[in-house]
């Protein structure tokens, strides 16, 4: 047997296994698709309008807080779809000067992401301390079908609280 008998057997194997894995393809991207959009209502009724809430309450205190909505493209649609949200609370307010990058480094941060596979929605805080040094991270992870707005709203309250808890502790110990 020689090496192009070898490849002609192995190119015409492509042929009749061609069919079956192109179906596959479409059905796992049709359920994906699928996913993707649940995600997609679960962030939008459930989760942003509570992001907003908590954002008006600290608007009104007069608080720092940044909000990153990240979005991706859907292949087929072409429709926007939210795969996370990222809360960056700053209890204490900084000059101009300074550096961007270091506010976000020092900032206390809340990550509410899609799984890789679409099925769950993490929840993650990140408290950073100044004193000692460290960062603190705590993270979670629930079904799509078991979060609620309760469920975001005492999220988001225990982060914001768990951030001014660790900015106090910090400003005592300097």
């Amino acid at each position: 047997m020689t090496i192009k008998d070898i490849l002609s057997d192995f190119g015409g194997g492509d042929k009749t296994e061609d069919r079956p894995r192109k179906t596959l393809r479409e059905e796992t991207e049709r359920q994906l698709e699928a996913r993707v959009e649940k995600m997609n209502r679960c962030f939008e009724e459930k989760i942003l309008p509570v992001v907003r809430a908590v954002e008006r309450d600290l608007q009104g205190f007069g608080l720092w807080h940044k909000i990153h909505v990240g979005q991706t493209t859907s292949m087929q649609t072409g429709k926007q779809n939210i795969g996370e949200v990222e809360f960056y609370f700053f209890p204490e307010k900084f000059g101009t000067t300074y550096h961007r990058q270091r506010l976000l480094d020092a900032s206390y941060k809340a990550f509410l992401r899609a799984s890789g596979d679409h099925r769950s929605v993490t929840f993650a805080l990140r408290f950073p301390q100044r004193l000692p040094q460290q960062v603190t991270f705590d993270e979670e992870s629930y079904p799509i079908e078991e979060i609620d707005k309760k469920q975001v709203e005492a999220f988001l309250e225990r982060f914001v609280k768990g951030a001014l808890e660790a900015y106090q502790s910090d400003r005592l110990m300097l």
